[in-house]
């Protein structure tokens, strides 16, 4: 895909030479960004002047894009078959909510801020609300769910104990650890995420969010604990989750279930070398440093709201665990 963008743009600076603006939809942060190098990269490797012109005439700006999209499957597909009476095995289904905002952009463009794009000078504080608000407690519910035997995200948010964990974890620890934020009510945000969470008619399995754990969690659950540590606010919410994500990677590898993860073989080695001591398992999780930074394991408030999860969890289940959790949060 890299090589037909640079063929192309070889063509348009052989041809009229005239500026154009890329567009990145990944669902990375920095997406233009990490397109634009890898487009010069390949560039330099074929024309140094092509680099050059593509530095100079080529604009590759930022997005975000948010709207849930659960992974197509065979009922999507018989689905659509019904309803079209064509088979397409490339649709896909995600709810009526879409957020997409992007960068500065270069040249003449279609108005698609009349079906609500919003354009921005920088991305970042609508990339930070997703990130903490949207994909932070995605993650924690995942993993909780998964061991209180739920399925989908729907499922989730229609059971009591997780929807009040879901709204104190928001609420009560990611909010606080994003500060002064101008562009929007972040409590409103949330409640609306909320309410995107719970549409039943999109049935996205937590098996698919539970996907790639170890690069996640430290994007999505790590800065806000170590901001909302260092400032003396409540962490409880937030180590349950990561509890649970530790004790959904033992019981799947306990199970001979495969891990989705880039780590699966350290994490895999982990649980079957374990003593089957919850502060000892606690430890050698967060000594893993391609996930968690060294200081969080040396810091016993921390290693105590950890295993303390951790081992309700393992003792009593998902319900009694965020039932002792949020009384804690909530004194």
């Amino acid at each position: 895909a890299i090589g037909i963008l640079v063929s192309g743009l070889a063509a348009r600076r052989d041809g009229a030479g005239e500026p154009m603006t890329i567009i990145s939809c990944d669902n990375v942060s920095e997406n233009g960004s990490k397109l634009c190098g890898a487009v010069l990269d390949f560039a330099e490797q074929k024309d140094m002047t092509l680099a050059e012109w593509i530095k100079t005439n080529i604009a590759f700006p930022n997005t975000m894009v948010d709207s849930i999209t659960p992974a197509s499957d065979t009922a999507l597909f018989a689905s659509v078959e019904q309803a079209l009476g064509v088979e397409d095995k490339a649709c896909v289904h995600r709810e009526l909510f879409t957020d997409w905002v992007v960068e500065s952009f270069d040249g003449p463009r279609p108005a698609w801020e009349k079906a609500g794009v919003i354009f921005t000078d920088d991305v970042k504080p609508y990339e930070k609300a997703k990130l903490t608000l949207v994909n932070a407690p995605h993650s924690a519910l995942t993993y909780l769910g998964l061991l209180a035997g739920l399925k989908s995200v729907a499922d989730v948010m229609a059971d009591t104990g997780l929807n009040d964990y879901f709204h104190a974890l928001s609420r009560q620890e990611l909010i606080p650890s994003m500060g002064p934020y101008a562009l929007m009510d972040l409590a409103q945000y949330s409640d609306r995420i909320g309410q995107r969470f719970s549409n039943p008619s999109i049935q996205h399995q937590l098996i698919q969010i539970a996907a790639d754990g170890s690069a996640k969690l430290p994007q999505r659950l790590l800065p806000a604990l170590e901001k909302n540590f260092k400032a003396g606010r409540s962490i409880e919410c937030i180590c349950l989750g990561l509890a649970a994500w530790m004790q959904f990677v033992v019981e799947q590898v306990e199970a001979g279930t495969a891990l989705n993860d880039p780590m699966s073989a350290p994490l895999s080695a982990l649980v079957k070398s374990r003593s089957g001591d919850t502060c000892e398992d606690v430890a050698a999780f967060l000594a893993l440093k391609a996930i968690f930074p060294p200081w969080i394991g040396q810091e016993p408030q921390i290693m105590d709201a950890i295993v303390r999860g951790y081992t309700a969890l393992d003792m009593h289940g998902a319900g009694p665990a965020i039932a002792a959790t949020l009384k804690l949060v909530r004194g």
